[in-house]
């Protein structure tokens, strides 16, 4: 999703700028965008917030499909640490 050719930049291009202006131009490794996709994903089954957001329209799509998913999972894993209770 992050490299697909649209005309609006994704999150991965707008993170990678926000990372090289507050790096003096220093490009972000591998793992700082890993960890940043894994913070943003934690974030959708929480009530946390992230400064990530979806860029382009196939970035969107796949915010709301996680963000429904989250919405079956979470009650679920909350009725069964309830029954076990």
């Amino acid at each position: 999703l992050g490299n697909a050719p649209e005309a609006t930049p994704s999150w991965v291009q707008a993170v990678k700028a926000q990372y090289k202006q507050h790096s003096h131009g220093e490009e972000p490794r591998g793992w700082y965008l890993y960890a940043t996709a894994l913070h943003w994903a934690v974030t959708q089954f929480t009530p946390a917030s992230m400064e990530v957001a979806p860029k382009n329209t196939r970035e969107r799509l796949y915010n709301i499909a996680a963000i429904f998913i989250s919405l079956v999972l979470f009650p679920t894993f909350l009725t069964s640490i309830t029954n076990s209770v």
